[in-house]
């Protein structure tokens, strides 16, 4: 288990280690852009149940301490949706980490597959920001016949 350390009091929060390490790529992206955001989770019935909400600000400190020295693989897809729920009016939700799936035939694979997953150095765009396709050489004609038409 992992702990989020927040606030100049140094409220203990924690998850399992790859939430965690999903959580801080979602809340380390809004806050550099100095987008305030609240993170709300449910509290599991052995701590008394219920949701609990912090509001994540710039100027609070924060710390992400993991139990594991191991860096997980990081699902590229889950941090695409915490983003999109961080968001949203509701603010960043905790949700659980989708399965990964094959796009291009649409069926399932094994959860050990790493075709969704990117190393968590590289994640660092918002859920609003696409993910570029690679540029095809048509697609690349069109754009340069459209510039070639406009200066003509």
């Amino acid at each position: 288990m992992g702990t989020l350390i927040y606030g100049a009091d140094g409220s203990n929060i924690t998850f399992e280690d790859r939430l965690l390490a999903h959580l801080q790529i979602a809340i380390i992206t809004k806050l550099r852009r100095n987008e305030p955001h609240t993170l709300s989770w449910e509290t599991p019935s052995y701590e008394g149940s219920g949701r609990s909400t912090v509001w994540l600000h710039p100027a609070v400190p924060i710390q992400f301490k993991f139990s594991g020295s191991k860096k997980p693989v990081i699902n590229r897809i889950w941090v695409e949706q915490l983003l999109h729920s961080a968001n949203s009016t509701g603010g960043l939700q905790v949700i659980p980490e989708p399965r990964p799936t094959n796009a291009v035939e649409g069926s399932e694979q094994s959860p050990n597959a790493t075709q969704a997953t990117i190393p968590a150095a590289r994640l660092t765009r918002s859920a609003s920001t696409p993910v570029a396709a690679p540029t095809t050489a048509p697609a690349a004609r069109r754009t340069r016949a459209a510039r070639e038409t406009v200066t003509a």
